[in-house]
């Protein structure tokens, strides 16, 4: 990475307003990225292991409006404890120096990081790079709406004392709750996993905000799914951490602990056990039972997809073996398997139904959105997907003979009445009036009145970064 170069506030804004065009080594050259020390996972495993301490090479992109809390454009960081009624000082954004500081004006880094001050940022970070991760265009590839009025999500880092933390749509924010275990103070806003996963919860509220409404155990349990593969996917992204973990591991994913059990602090603290849940589950279709409520019934999901990320990674590791590689790089396999999965994972929460989502309803848009980036499947990337959900019991052998068959890739809807893509996509009122003239071979009852919940246009890339254009 070169020298960060002093720009003008001016020069500052015209290169924020085109960041997209840039790379991320341009942006951190010119100081568009601006860089801040986070826990990689939470405190007790940097405590256990200083290799995975804290991000070395973590950056926030610049934007005109930082202010004090931290505040960006997304996210505004209020630390109310509602147990004690305190208001704890903002951290303070020092525009000169391009830092946050404490009340006493010492910077916050890795070397001051007892001030609750530090807690704000290090939460506030995190969130903006999961929301980056999401709005890449190896995720949705467009901006994320929240599934409240407004643009800010409430960030309280100390909202009370108590092992929890959630996302509350009521009230606009993420809550984290801390709690004493023993002699150590277990802070849930400075777990990278905790916050991660409550932030991917706010995602999908955003992106399908009816699935709150469902008494479903599945849609439930997919709301917790997207919550922990958001904390194992941005983890792996990490490009130190992945360093580390491909030395440690020698490219054996099953062997990844740090990666696979979540919340590795807080599962300790409360249960003895070394995590809160874990990628890890034996747990099929058949095993779930009456008593099982989302969070148990999430480790199918979870777990099948950490099957087709090991899966993968083994693919990219053989794939150089294959090629005459003298020394196969798990480094480089880890990075090849990351960036298939974001694209494989995420960009298919557009093809969710609005309501009611069942584990098949994800495996079948997985599949869909695959074969829309990779349809020639030159490596037989489907076959291992298909064989992992068959094997977990989410799709059946059935399911699998149907979809293993040649498809045509584009099949026009048969449809009464015809409209054009642009005025379906141009209101919600024009996507109804599309949806109202075809409710027949849409199967809609004609005494049933419909909600457009969302209208989007998506600029996804491929793992390529060919151009996906989605409407």
């Amino acid at each position: 990475m070169g020298v960060r170069r002093k720009t003008t506030k001016k020069t500052r804004e015209a290169l924020y307003a085109a960041a997209r065009y840039l790379s991320a080594e341009v942006e951190r050259e010119l100081g568009v990225l601006i860089p801040f020390d986070v826990y990689s996972q939470d405190p007790m495993v940097a405590k256990n292991d200083p290799t995975f301490a804290f991000e070395d090479k973590f950056f926030v992109r610049w934007e005109p409006g930082l202010a004090d809390g931290p505040t960006s454009a997304r996210f505004a960081v209020v630390d109310f404890n509602g147990d004690t009624g305190h208001l704890a000082p903002k951290a303070a954004w020092v525009p000169e120096d391009e830092v946050f500081a404490d009340p006493n004006d010492y910077v916050l880094d890795r070397t001051n990081v007892e001030p609750l001050q530090f807690h704000q940022l290090n939460v506030w970070a995190l969130l903006q790079r999961a929301l980056a991760f999401f709005e890449a265009g190896s995720g949705l590839g467009r901006r994320i709406p929240f599934g409240f009025e407004g643009n800010r999500l409430i960030v309280v880092p100390h909202a009370g004392y108590g092992q929890n933390a959630f996302y509350d749509r009521a009230s606009k924010s993420l809550q984290f709750y801390y709690f004493d275990d023993g002699d150590e103070r277990v802070y849930t806003c400075l777990s990278a996993d905790i916050v991660n996963h409550e932030f991917g919860h706010a995602v999908l509220d955003g992106v399908r905000p009816y699935f709150l409404e469902s008494v479903g155990v599945e849609t439930g349990a997919f709301h917790e799914f997207v919550g922990d593969l958001t904390a194992i996917l941005i983890l792996l992204r990490n490009n130190d951490f992945r360093a580390k973990l491909a030395e440690t591991t020698g490219g054996d994913l099953g062997a990844a602990d740090h990666l696979k059990h979540i919340a590795q602090q807080f599962g300790e603290a409360i249960s003895g056990v070394p995590y809160l849940r874990t990628a890890d589950s034996p747990m099929t279709m058949s095993d779930i039972k009456p008593e099982h409520g989302p969070h148990k019934v999430s480790e199918i999901l979870t777990a099948t997809m950490f099957d087709i990320l090991k899966d993968l990674s083994n693919h990219y590791l053989k794939r150089e073996r294959d090629r005459g590689v003298a020394s196969p790089s798990a480094r480089r396999a880890f990075w090849n398997a990351i960036q298939r999965m974001q694209c494989m994972a995420i960009q298919p929460l557009d093809l969710l139904p609005p309501v009611d989502v069942t584990f098949r309803d994800y495996a079948l848009a997985v599949l869909r959105a695959d074969s829309l980036a990779n349809p020639m499947d030159p490596y037989g990337h489907r076959k291992r997907i298909l064989k992992a959900f068959v094997k977990r019991g989410v799709l059946s052998e059935r399911d699998a003979n149907r979809l293993s068959k040649a498809q045509h890739l584009f099949d026009r809807l048969s449809l009464r009445v015809f409209h054009p893509v642009d005025s379906i996509s141009r209101s919600r009122s024009g996507a109804y009036s599309f949806l109202d003239d075809n409710r027949e071979k849409l199967l809609i009852p004609l005494d049933q009145d419909v909600i457009v919940a969302d209208l989007y246009d998506a600029k996804k890339l491929t793992r390529q970064a060919r151009r996906l254009h989605v409407r």
